[in-house]
């Protein structure tokens, strides 16, 4: 009898089998994700910015500073890796439907889909868990049209804007448990990504359009740490956590090209006049701070509330943006699980994980000066497809965004349906003995 000298050759298949679906999500996330449906205050800023929320976090109105699992991956709050003493692989992709109202353009209705996350977390040692995963940063996909008059002149001036792109984020992820009661954790991340607007001008009858386009390129890092701390109260092995994390974001790097196009009716391109080619420039991308409490029994429930804030004052990336400008934010999140089985409830949906939350606050979105109001709500479901090892999570979430002065601005209407899968295993435990 002897200790293995190398790895254990089914770990070797598992972890080949995770590096296959890994690079197959980065290359369909980087094909769908701009098919995330229309926003037009994506035009805005960095875009649409992408929840780090997993799976079962949305289910409970994105909530997850200090409410995590044993079974379930958090990036949210990096140090409540620590709970995950097994392997968890996590995939989630979701599908949407926006509805947007705008006095000047009217109602559009656009359907969407992206992957929303891949991610693998696996112990290193009794007290070291790490994580690495692949997510959407943020979105950017809108397209408007409008006409205007020509004072002593038929002709109307028909005026088209459109942009696409996306950043994503490769994470890298650690959590310590320093005691039973408390954790420290850090996530670094590298963004990256490029977006591309353009702005068409046609006049009255003329079959040819022009097309002024930029588009940049960034990328850099994102540097978070984290901490949760517990205590126990009441009775019956009730507790109460707290936890906080900071996203801070290091130096960026970037670039623009920006050229006109002369473009008959069918797109075709004609003339091209270059404005400029790669200019460097710095980005500049938000941070956040957030703080956060749960009161949970073991795995049978849990109650949760996260106050996240978004420092957006001076963040600057594209340059078409006209009347608008950032603000800083405020979001309140709740949210709630509760799984019958694990208080000796039998049957097959009583093993069903329960969940509900909703959000509201602030988004960083100022139009003609007035900012923009989110609420959101969502139930989800954790669905056991292998004696709770691996589950089938799903999230339905409805909310809308409104101008506060909604004479002057859009009124956004959205459903998401999130699907995700997660796999609970022991990779990367070696047996003792031949």
């Amino acid at each position: 009898m002897k200790f293995y000298d190398t790895i254990n050759p089914t770990i070797k298949l598992r972890f080949a089998l995770f590096s296959f679906l890994f690079l197959i999500g980065i290359f369909t996330n980087a094909q769908v994700i701009d098919e995330s449906g229309n926003s037009p205050y994506s035009q805005i800023g960095i875009g649409d910015i992408n929840s780090i929320a997993f799976s079962r976090n949305m289910g409970m109105g994105n909530v997850g500073v200090a409410n995590g699992a044993s079974n379930y991956i958090n990036l949210i709050n990096p140090a409540l890796l620590s709970l995950n003493k097994q392997t968890v692989y996590e995939f989630g992709a979701s599908a949407n439907f926006r509805q947007s109202i705008s006095k000047n353009v009217g109602v559009s209705n656009t359907f969407g889909g992206n992957l929303n996350h891949i991610a693998l977390a696996f112990n290193i040692s009794k007290k070291n868990t790490i994580s690495i995963a692949y997510l959407p940063y943020s979105k950017i996909k809108y397209r408007y049209e409008s006409k205007s008059n020509i004072q002593n002149d038929t002709n109307v001036v028909d005026f088209s804007n459109a942009g696409s792109g996306n950043i994503t984020q490769l994470a890298f992820a650690w959590g310590y448990e320093i005691d039973p009661n408390f954790a420290f954790g850090a996530k670094v991340s590298y963004i990256f990504g490029n977006v591309w607007d353009e702005t068409n001008v046609k006049l009255g009858n003329l079959i040819l359009k022009t097309v002024l386009t930029e588009r940049n390129f960034v990328n850099g890092m994102e540097f978070s740490p984290g901490f949760v701390a517990k205590t126990k109260v009441f009775n019956n092995n009730k507790y109460l956590r707290f936890g906080a994390t900071y996203r801070a974001v290091l130096p960026f790097a970037g670039s623009k090209d920006q050229f006109f196009q002369e473009r008959n009716l069918s797109d075709r391109v004609g003339k091209v006049d270059t404005v400029f080619a790669n200019k460097k420039f710095t980005p500049e991308l938000p941070s956040f701070l957030s703080f956060g409490t749960s009161l949970y029994s073991g795995e049978k429930w849990s109650l949760a509330a996260d106050l996240d804030f978004g420092f957006w004052t001076g963040v600057s990336f594209r340059t078409f943006a006209p009347n608008q400008s950032l603000q800083n934010q405020v979001t309140l999140k709740v949210g709630g699980e509760y799984t019958p089985i694990y208080e000796g409830k039998k049957g097959y949906f009583n093993s069903v994980s329960y969940r509900a939350g909703f959000q509201i606050g602030q988004t960083p979105y100022l139009i003609n000066g007035n900012g923009v109001n989110e609420y959101s709500a969502s139930l989800g479901f954790g669905f056991p497809i292998s004696k709770l090892s691996s589950l089938l999570n799903t999230t339905f979430i409805y909310g809308y965004r409104t101008n506060i002065t909604t004479s002057s601005g859009i009124q956004e209407h959205f459903v998401n349906i999130n699907l995700g899968v997660n796999i609970t295993d022991r990779w990367f435990i070696r047996p003792k003995y031949d």
